[in-house]
């Protein structure tokens, strides 16, 4: 389980942050691992990022502080954005 929304608002991110074509496609990839959920994607960059306030990422944050006291990583590097997310237990 995961909060209601969440996989969306990560995938909004993606779109949103970077610029795709189809000859440099972008790849989201949804997958679980272990007791965890991770959403990455390859990174391309609009050459004028829009203003970000990160509030997408805060909210879940923030839903997860209340429903399990549980923290989200994100990991970034030049090639690669990836968020982690924890499955919750029922």
């Amino acid at each position: 389980m995961i909060p209601p929304g969440s996989l969306q608002l990560l995938v909004e991110n993606c779109i949103k942050h970077n610029q795709f074509t189809k000859e440099a496609p972008l790849n989201i990839e949804i997958k679980c691992e272990g007791s965890h959920v991770v959403v990455s994607n390859n990174r391309c960059q609009v050459a004028e990022p829009k203003e970000s306030f990160h509030i997408g990422q805060e909210n879940i944050k923030k839903r997860y502080r209340l429903i399990g006291n549980s923290e989200i990583s994100i990991e970034e590097t030049d090639k690669i954005y990836s968020v982690t997310i924890p499955l919750i237990n029922a």
